[in-house]
């Protein structure tokens, strides 16, 4: 088999496939195609994906997607929250029409999260809180491919050890929703939030003092050779 014959094959099969599927232009040729839609009363969760769709679309490309509440023309991509009671609160939904795609999340949180789904199906990732280990892939021209998934958590609380600012950040971009200040919890979604005064590592004698719960809930504490043994402070 010739090399023309290979490559006549392989355009083939590309083609075939490509008729099965379509790509939803964001930018072309470092110009904005698509905009931002977000509700009338965006909550400050919502106003703050948006702002991280056009932050790295145009870090990648070079073209400042447009932020609205109403749909326009080229691509909308919507922004919605969506609550169900089949749903996790953190579960979204990324859902596309030739000209539409909708990030839509059972609460505020789980839209963020499907903002982050969204970026890394573009080829975003942050592999550490420093900005310099932002994976950030150039491009003038960006589609995003016809998707229509679901996603929940294995896990309700998925928490990460840190407090600055940039850890923070960090661990909400990578769709960890806990261990975050009251501050940022408000900010971002509706996220976890643990007071400083409540303990979180080796903490259960701290959290559940033994002389007051022991007596009435024992089965708050370890069963260990079937018996039940209150915690001791570290």
């Amino acid at each position: 088999m010739t090399t023309k014959m290979v490559s006549a094959i392989a355009a083939a099969l590309f083609l075939t496939g490509a008729a099965s599927a379509y790509v939803v232009p964001l930018v072309e040729e470092g110009k904005p195609r698509a905009r931002l839609v977000l509700p009338a009363a965006a909550s400050p969760g919502l106003i703050h994906a948006a702002g991280e769709i056009v932050s790295h679309v145009e870090q990648a490309t070079g073209a400042a997607l447009p932020v609205g509440t109403e749909r326009g023309e080229g691509t909308n991509l919507v922004l919605q929250v969506a609550p169900t009671a089949q749903q996790q609160r953190d579960s979204f939904r990324l859902e596309t029409t030739p000209n539409e795609i909708r990030l839509v999340g059972a609460s505020d949180g789980g839209t963020v999260f499907a903002c982050y789904a969204f970026l890394e199906d573009l080829g975003f990732r942050w592999l550490a809180p420093e900005e310099s280990c932002t994976v950030i892939p150039k491009t003038t021209t960006l589609g995003y491919p016809e998707t229509d998934r679901t996603e929940t958590p294995g896990f309700t609380d998925r928490f990460f050890y840190v407090r600055s600012d940039e850890g923070m950040l960090w661990a909400l971009r990578n769709r960890l929703n806990g261990f975050h200040t009251k501050e940022f919890a408000e900010a971002h979604g509706d996220l976890t939030y643990l007071p400083p005064h409540l303990s979180s590592i080796h903490s259960l004698a701290q959290n559940l003092p033994p002389e007051q719960y022991f007596a009435t809930h024992p089965e708050y504490y370890s069963l260990i050779g079937g018996k039940r043994v209150p915690a001791q402070a570290l």
